[in-house]
């Protein structure tokens, strides 16, 4: 899914466009091997952050980056995959 360019919906509608995602592959590939997810989701975070930079127009990815903290230490249980401890 290219969500980056979704710049009009806010996190936590992106949130609820991804959660469907998100949990079938915490179903599905993490039932056996979680540990392995890590790369998966760190990829993912990324990607959250680029969709950050287009949305409130952020310079620079290590900002966008920042933001991303800011966004998991104020609302922890937005994407599913946060809820499992997969952070930055």
């Amino acid at each position: 899914m290219a969500f980056q360019s979704w710049v009009s919906i806010d996190i936590h509608d992106l949130a609820n466009a991804l959660a469907p995602m998100i949990q079938g592959w915490l179903n599905y590939y993490g039932k056996f091997r979680i540990s392995e997810m890590g790369r998966v989701f760190w990829l993912l975070n990324r990607r959250i952050a680029r969709w950050a930079r287009g949305k409130y127009k952020i310079r620079t990815f290590s900002k966008s980056y920042g933001w991303l903290k800011r966004m998991m230490k104020w609302y922890p249980n937005t994407f599913v995959h946060w809820k499992y401890g997969f952070t930055i």
